[in-house]
């Protein structure tokens, strides 16, 4: 054999062994933390780079009451399906705050919520599980077609000189289990996948979400009780709980509800006291195909019966930390008076009809704003039984 055969031949030689390593790394790495009842995450967005990686596999582990701290990553639940994994940067009473770190937004998450603290991170061990999750069969093959190889390299190893004869078949078995392993490992016992969001296979959307079922998503709050106001609060796809309706806005007034002052300017208003937006990630594409409408329960400030009212809604498809958005509906409403009866009743905004699929991953935005032609201020009800303001598709 030349020379330059021998050193392609060590080259491969080589290459073999490392990717042996890595996938038999990967195989303990995911084995051990399953064993310990840990869960693991394939990052599939940019909102904790450059800590987490779109690729990586994040490994969580469970949340000990009163152990989380600022500065540590945690996963946390966010509407249907939804796992969130930001960092936490301050802690209060009921809840904890928390922003991911490309992302300049922070957001109050209740403690209940809160479902893991990572521990690990692997690179790119994330795509495969990801791939497999969303049928993107394509990219799984090319994987495949790369781990058969590198069980071929292994194989070839049998051949070369380099190696001890009576280690060969020993390095070539070695080579094959960890290329099968480390695909069953991603594959199978690490099946959740995230987007800056992490979501479970078990409790997300699942396989896109057809035209033939409506989809509804309710206005929620964070956690119970009266609280702070924050900029951006969960869709969720559960109908809420009976109880009566907080202040949401503690750190503002004493008042019913959410106050959101009249002025407010289209849909990329920044006024935190003239806007509210409510989003969901999505763990699946989800087809949106019908009419929009929102159902909001609200009232004029002072449950005031002699004034009117105006309000305008959007719906956008926007990342997940909220930028890139494009608008998929939009609606406004204008009556006078606004209630004829004191307290919260619902109206009804008409956004349209849309035909349109939003990708996995997106993130699914309402924003709600009072216009400057509004005769008030106006307060805002939802996520109790008695005030279900949601937003229905189809």
């Amino acid at each position: 054999m030349t020379g330059l055969g021998r050193r392609i031949q060590w080259i491969v030689a080589v290459g073999s062994l490392v990717a042996a390593a890595a996938a038999i790394g990967a195989i303990l790495v995911v084995v051990v933390t399953v064993g310990l009842g840990w869960r693991s995450f394939a990052i599939v967005s940019d909102s904790m780079d450059p800590t987490l990686r779109r690729g990586d596999l994040a490994i969580a582990s469970d949340v000990v009451a009163g152990s989380i701290e600022p500065g540590q990553v945690v996963a946390f639940s966010r509407g249907p399906g939804a796992v969130i994994t930001h960092r936490v940067v301050a802690i209060d009473d009921d809840a904890i705050v928390v922003r991911g770190d490309s992302s300049g937004s922070d957001e109050r998450v209740g403690r209940d919520d809160v479902i893991g603290r990572v521990r690990v991170v692997v690179p790119w061990l994330g795509h495969p599980a990801a791939w497999y999750d969303r049928r993107q069969w394509g990219e799984l093959g090319a994987v495949v077609v790369v781990g058969a190889a590198v069980v071929f390299a292994a194989t070839r190893v049998q051949r070369t000189a380099l190696v001890p004869a009576a280690r060969r078949p020993g390095l070539a078995a070695l080579g094959s289990f960890a290329a099968a392993g480390g695909a069953l490992a991603v594959l199978v016992v690490s099946p959740d996948i995230s987007e800056g969001a992490f979501t479970a296979r078990t409790e997300s959307l699942g396989n896109a979400v057809t035209a033939s079922t409506p989809v509804r998503f309710y206005l929620a709050s964070i956690g119970s009780g009266d609280r702070a106001a924050v900029a951006v609060l969960p869709l969720s796809g559960t109908a809420p709980a009976a109880g009566t309706v907080p202040n949401y806005d503690t750190n503002r007034n004493s008042d019913p509800g959410l106050t959101i002052a009249k002025g407010g300017s289209g849909p990329n208003e920044t006024d935190l006291v003239k806007y509210q937006t409510w989003a969901t990630t999505l763990a699946a594409p989800l087809v949106l195909d019908g009419t929009v409408r929102l159902a909001l329960w609200s009232g004029m400030k002072d449950f005031d019966l002699g004034k009117g009212g105006s309000i305008s809604v959007y719906l956008r498809d926007c990342t997940s930390a909220g930028s890139g958005c494009s608008t998929l509906a939009a609606g406004s409403l204008s009556r006078s008076p606004w209630n004829s009866a004191s307290g919260f009743a619902s109206a009804d905004v008409d956004l349209g009809a849309i035909s349109t699929t939003v990708a996995a991953g997106r993130s699914l935005r309402l924003t709600l704003v009072v216009d400057g032609g509004s005769g008030d201020d106006m307060w805002f009800a939802y996520g109790t039984a008695a005030t279900p303001s949601s937003i229905t598709i189809g």
